[in-house]
């Protein structure tokens, strides 16, 4: 096999490359790894590539040649789209029937009221018997009255001949 160790160019490497293939020296892949001198020089990545030339790409959309144009975002820009729902509940399929009054409806699990005060919650106290409790607010309605006459009659005394009424000493 030839000696790579002695080239000192790739063209060298190259030329011993192509002699060895030619002359039967180099039949397989493996023989052809034996020597990793034919590699060297040769990046095994492109990050290895240094582009000084600037023919590689920048990095920048900008810079690129024939791009599609780009979604706007709006629907609007957008072709063959499909009719979308015009707003209008009659278009719609498959609907419930809507009851037009409260009556329509069925109350099979006694969701609504049942008109029984005994079936609500959270309800006041109410007595069973007010008659007491309206005649002592009758009868404070009346003592109300006469103290509100005697405070009258006080103010009227007063108007005609200050300091000869009486003023009344309780409500």
């Amino acid at each position: 096999m030839s000696d790579y160790n002695k080239a000192k160019t790739k063209k060298d490497i190259y030329a011993l490359l192509i002699a060895s293939l030619k002359t039967g020296e180099i039949t397989t892949a493996q023989d052809l790894a034996i020597d990793t001198k034919i590699a060297e020089g040769i990046p095994k990545d492109v990050s290895e590539l240094t582009d000084t030339s600037n023919k590689f790409f920048s990095g920048s959309y900008t810079d690129l040649t024939n791009t599609p144009t780009l979604f706007s975002g709006s629907y609007t820009d957008l072709t063959n789209t499909p009719t979308l729902f015009s707003g209008s509940y009659t278009d719609l399929t498959n609907t419930p029937t809507i009851p037009a009054d409260v009556s329509e409806l069925t109350d099979t699990s006694n969701k609504f009221f049942s008109g029984s005060y005994t079936d609500l919650t959270n309800t006041p106290t109410i007595p069973a018997d007010v008659s007491g409790d309206i005649t002592t607010i009758n009868t404070s309605i009346t003592n109300i009255e006469v103290k509100i006459n005697e405070i009258i009659d006080y103010l009227d005394a007063e108007a005609t001949t200050p300091g000869s009424g009486t003023l009344p000493t309780k409500i």
